[in-house]
Parts: C-alpha cells; sequence; structure tokens
C-alpha cells in the first residue's frame, strides 16, 4: 500500500521485518523483490506523488563549482527516474578488478557476479535483450561507422523509457506487505543499546508529525548525496556518524565529468549515424531502444594508463549550443523546470530574461523543432570519462539545517587531470581514425582551452564498497561495517564507477541485496532487537 504518512500521528511507532529509506530505482526495485512473501516492509520517502517546491528546498545546500543540490535530485516517488535520460550499460569488467595505475582495489567481487542480476535488471527497467553486442542492433540505414577499431571502438547503450514512480505504482498500491510511506523524511538512525545494530528509524513530516520505525535490518536507498547525510547526521551514540569509524562516509564521491568535447564534420549525407542517436529497433530478433558511442579500446586504456572514456554523438535537436542568446538560454532553462517537474526560485530571472530576448528564445525553439529532420553534416560531440575516487572529494556536514533540523550538506567535486587527459586522447584517437577511413574531419578543444566542465548528476562512492573497514564503509554484501543490520543500495557503494551510466548497476545491486537480505532473515540472523532505544 501507498500512502501519506503526514497523516500517521505523532509518537507512533510502526514495525516491519525491513525498512527501505527511499523510493527511487533502488528502493523500488528492493521493495518489488518482497511483494508477496512473508516478510513485511516499510519504504520510507521524503517526497510525495511528484516533486513541490517545500520539499525540493530541504535537498540544498552548498556545491561551489556544480549544479544547485537541489535542481540535480529529485525527492518523490520513482525519484529521478521521473527525468531521466534512460541510459543503460554494465560497467566493464575491468572496473571490478585492481588497477594499480589508478590505485584502486576493484571490487570485492568480478563482473561476473552482477551478470546474472544485470539480466534481472533489463527487466525491472523496461529494456530490451541483455545483448551489447554492437552487430546485434545494426539495421541497413544504422550502424557503426567503418573506424579503426585499434583506435576507437563502437559501444552501445539500452535506452529506458519507465519512469519508476509511474510504472509500479499499482503493484506497490495493491502490495499487501509492502507499506510506502510518502512525505516522510528520514532524520535519524537510531543504534540498540547493545551496540552494532540499528533498531529504529526517525522520521518526521513536514507538517510537524514524528514517529519512528523499528525493523529486522535496514537498508539506505536515498541516493548517493543522502546516504551519506543520513550516516553523517546519526551521530547520538556514534561521534562522526554510523559506520565512519575510519572518517570514510562521505568521502571518494565520484561523479562523470561532462564536456562539448569537438565536433565532427562529415562532407556527405551518412544516414548510418542515427545508429549513434537514440533509435528504436524492431526486428524479429530484437526489440528495443539504443544508441551507440565511441570509446577508447580497452588495450589503449591499460597500455596508457587511462581512464575509460567515451565520446557520443548529440543530434542537433539536443545541442543546446545550437543557438546562443539570453532568451534562448532562459527558454532551456524553463523547458528543464518543467522537465524536473517543479519550479526553482530562478523562475523569475529566467521569464524576466526572455522577456529581454523573446526572438532568440522563440529562434531556439524553432531551429531544435527544426533540427529533428534530416541527418546533419556537422555534430556536437559531447565525452564523459570514469572519474578517478579522489579522498577530498566529498560530502560534508554544514551547521546550517533544513526546516525538519537536519544539517545540509557541502559538496565537494575534484575531477582529476587524468580524467581531462583521458578525454583528450579520445579525441585524438578519433581526429585520426577518421581521417584514415576518409569520413570527414574532428574539431577537438585544445588542451590550453579547455571548455567548461559539467557533471553527469550521478552522485557515486560516499559509501564505498570495501572488504576492509579501513578502506570502505560497506563491505561485499553492502552491509556497513561494525553494523549487523544496516545495508547501503545505490550508486553510493560503487567504489569505481566506468563511463557507463550507473542506474542498471544500481538496480542490478538492489536485486543483489535482496537475496542476500531474504537469505538472512530465512536463516534468523537479522532478529528484531527494538529495546534499549535512546530517547
Amino acid at each position: 500500500m501507498i500512502e501519506d504518512a503526514r497523516r500517521i500521528p505523532s509518537g507512533t511507532s510502526l514495525e516491519a521485518d525491513v525498512c527501505v529509506v527511499g523510493a527511487g530505482p533502488a528502493g523500488i526495485a528492493l521493495a518489488r523483490e518482497f511483494v508477496g512473501s512473508h516478510y513485511t516492509v516499510a519504504v520510507v520517502e521524503s517526497g510525495g506523488w511528484r516533486p513541490d517546491r517545500a520539499t525540493q528546498s530541504m535537498l540544498k545546500g552548498e556545491a561551489p563549482e556544480y549544479w544547485p543540490l537541489d535542481h540535480v535530485r529529485l525527492s518523490c516517488l520513482g525519484g529521478t527516474t521521473r527525468v531521466w535520460s534512460g541510459w543503460c550499460r554494465p560497467l566493464e569488467p575491468t572496473v571490478f578488478e585492481p588497477r594499480g595505475w589508478l590505485n584502486s582495489d576493484g571490487w570485492p567481487f568480478g563482473r561476473s557476479e552482477l551478470d546474472p542480476y544485470y539480466e534481472r535488471a533489463h527487466g525491472v527497467c523496461g529494456l530490451g535483450p541483455y545483448d551489447y553486442r554492437v552487430d546485434s542492433w545494426e539495421e541497413p540505414g544504422a550502424s557503426r561507422l567503418q573506424l579503426p577499431e585499434d583506435l576507437v571502438e563502437t559501444a552501445l547503450f539500452h535506452i529506458s523509457r519507465t519512469r519508476f514512480g509511474s510504472a509500479y505504482r499499482s503493484e506497490l498500491e495493491s502490495a499487501q506487505n509492502v507499506r510506502v510511506l510518502l512525505n516522510a523524511a528520514a532524520s535519524e538512525l537510531l543504534v540498540a543499546e547493545s551496540g552494532g545494530r540499528v533498531s529504529r528509524l526517525e522520521v518526521r513530516t513536514q507538517a510537524g508529525r514524528s514517529f519512528q520505525v523499528a525493523a529486522r535490518c535496514f537498508i539506505l536507498a536515498a541516493g548517493g548525496i543522502e546516504n551519506a547525510r543520513l550516516l553523517l547526521i546519526s551521530d547520538r551514540t556514534c561521534d562522526g556518524g554510523l559506520g565512519n569509524a575510519h572518517g570514510l562516509v562521505g568521502r571518494y564521491f565520484t561523479e562523470h565529468l561532462y564536456v562539448n568535447s569537438g565536433r565532427l564534420e562529415l562532407p556527405v549525407d551518412r544516414p548510418e549515424m542515427r545508429f549513434y542517436w537514440p533509435h528504436d529497433v524492431s526486428t524479429e530478433q530484437r526489440r528495443g531502444r539504443v544508441r551507440a558511442v565511441f570509446k577508447l579500446p580497452l588495450q589503449t586504456v591499460e597500455a596508457e594508463r587511462l581512464l575509460n572514456c567515451a565520446t557520443f554523438v548529440l543530434p542537433p535537436f539536443e545541442n543546446r549550443a545550437t543557438v546562443s542568446s539570453s532568451g534562448a538560454a532562459a527558454v532551456q532553462e524553463i523547458g528543464a523546470a518543467v522537465h524536473r517537474g517543479w519550479v526553482s526560485d530562478d523562475l523569475g530571472q529566467n521569464l524576466a530574461a526572455f522577456t529581454r530576448d523573446p526572438l532568440g528564445g522563440l529562434n531556439a525553439a524553432f531551429r531544435r523543432a527544426l533540427l529533428r529532420q534530416g541527418t546533419p553534416r556537422e555534430v556536437q560531440l559531447r565525452s564523459y570519462v570514469e572519474p578517478l575516487p579522489n579522498g577530498d572529494s566529498r560530502v560534508s556536514l554544514l551547521r546550517d539545517t533544513d526546516r525538519l533540523g537536519r544539517r545540509r550538506v557541502r559538496l565537494d567535486w575534484i575531477p582529476a587531470e587524468l580524467e581531462w587527459r583521458s578525454i583528450e586522447r579520445l579525441h585524438e584517437l578519433l581526429e585520426e581514425a577518421v581521417r584514415r577511413a576518409k569520413l570527414g574531419r574532428v574539431y577537438s578543444f585544445s588542451p590550453e582551452d579547455r571548455p567548461s566542465r559539467e557533471g553527469g548528476k550521478h552522485h557515486m562512492g560516499t559509501t564505498r564498497m570495501h572488504a576492509r573497514s579501513t578502506r570502505g564503509v560497506v563491505d561485499g554484501d553492502s552491509r556497513v561495517h561494525g553494523i549487523e543490520n544496516l545495508y547501503v543500495a545505490g550508486s553510493s557503494v560503487f567504489p569505481t564507477a566506468d563511463f557507463a551510466n550507473p542506474t542498471l548497476t544500481i538496480v542490478a545491486l538492489a536485486l543483489r541485496l535482496a537475496d542476500h537480505v531474504k537469505g538472512r532473515l530465512a536463516a534468523g540472523a537479522e532478529r528484531s532487537e527494538v529495546e534499549g532505544t535512546p530517547p
């Protein structure tokens, strides 16, 4: 069932076998795995059916040289899948392995451990067959460019149209053993007097009410920033927060560096370029939506000690640089707000900018609609790269609090020089490949004139996974070191990240965690211990 937590009386104590914090892709994937079982699940979600200004305001914080934090996250049923682009691809097998030049121990398990869960995640995300072989998805008029594969390779992404909140609303509403509590903000995890176990979750609402959820096990699935925030503010009995004995909670924040890195010019029309745009494939053998990218070959990455990196083609109607004016920028920002589903504080500024330059805004909208037709001979290239983990790139707490009294966060994102160098090297090889194949010409930015950077809004690494507590916050089962019944789901557990968007891996890890927790519950390993809760 789904209910509004604002109707729950203050002082109420709810009980469940499993308490999940967050109803984004990880939280919903987890909850669905328990539907129809004899275990009870409580899902605590700070937002409602859709984003609203009051709830989004609780996500504000400091983020120098980054997006406003309330613009890159959504508090609502389904989380950011409400507006996601749907790009899905598993992490490369080498990402799971130790890589000396990155000072990386890899993951506690190999890619083969996740492959069956990736296949299941395809179903959850509404994707086609779990097949990333490029030739499986090529068709006449939509196939890879014939480039020297020793220089660059073509890689495939599946594109999901699934919005988790709407796609799984009916299933969650009808589930008798799953209780989704909307407008319920997790404010603190409370540890039992015996220590080493979480006994209750303190929950608050904007209506001024508070209640608790007691459970046999707790799973944080609130995103790469909020997972760390909840651990850090749960410091009543643990100095520095839960799971933070070695000061690692919030550290190693990783994010995909995006840059508009150049353009590709073709002397003649090449319809196969549509293979690099989002497009539907419908054949007797394959059905799905895909797009392709150019990436660094694995042998180049290893030989030159680089990071995994990819460049994709921006169809002209996706290119924000199509028209450059204050009116165009205002239209783009207003459109982004409509896409997010809520109006931010800067709406007035954007409307004023549009009124000062209405022709620029209307021209931009017209050009974007017009450019959906045909295959152009010049396209924008946009690159992104595997982030290099850095302990100084982090989420930390501020003194300032939100309306519920929870301390806000500061985000410091520090891209590494190796990330820029990997993008530059990919462009060098792409230029050579296009020239050698006599297909056209690639124009790239110079190392002395780097373009402005953007984050991909993929928040990872803040509760990283490692077998040893001195190197990570959670172990290979996603359990917080030193706490028997507390787990973390989502991209915050990624110790390394690849260039692939994280959601498919988030869902795969959630399915794996659900299997693990069900096994623990069945074995009686997770027991209820609610007595001795701090007042």
